[in-house]
């Protein structure tokens, strides 16, 4: 009898840890292109003349500091440029000018990343780096 509480117990446990790891930090907002929406946010910036945002973060990080910091992000940059979300899975479909600056030094060592590059992603624009709170 104590080897099946034993296993029940277990298995109880690991789905609790299973739906715990689903569960994400924070939500991409309406109005927010996901990597895979890249060409149709290109399109928008440069229609309205706007720069384009992107956020290098982790919607599913654990940590609360990080969660908030990508959440004021596209909540600032959203109504006046085009923002765009990728996270590690979408690492390679980013442009090759947004991957070199989020990998140099000026972009830091913490997500969130932001790195704002022209309508026709030819120019970086501006290395935002994640600064820890008191740092």
């Amino acid at each position: 009898m104590k080897t099946y509480c034993v296993i029940g117990l277990l298995l109880l446990f690991a789905s609790f840890c299973l739906k715990v790891a689903d569960v994400k930090a924070f939500d991409i907002p309406p109005g927010v292109y996901r990597i895979d929406q890249l060409e149709q946010a290109v399109k928008d910036a440069t229609s309205h003349h706007k720069e384009i945002v992107f956020l290098y973060s982790d919607e599913k990080t654990t940590c609360p500091l990080c969660a908030r910091a990508s959440t004021a992000i596209m909540d600032k940059f959203k109504p006046n440029s085009v923002v765009v979300y990728f996270d590690k899975g979408g690492w390679q479909k980013a442009p090759a000018i947004v991957r070199d600056a989020a990998n140099s030094p000026a972009a830091g060592k913490y997500i969130p990343i932001t790195i704002i590059v022209n309508s026709g992603m030819t120019e970086v624009v501006s290395i935002i780096p994640y600064q820890r709170p008191g740092k």
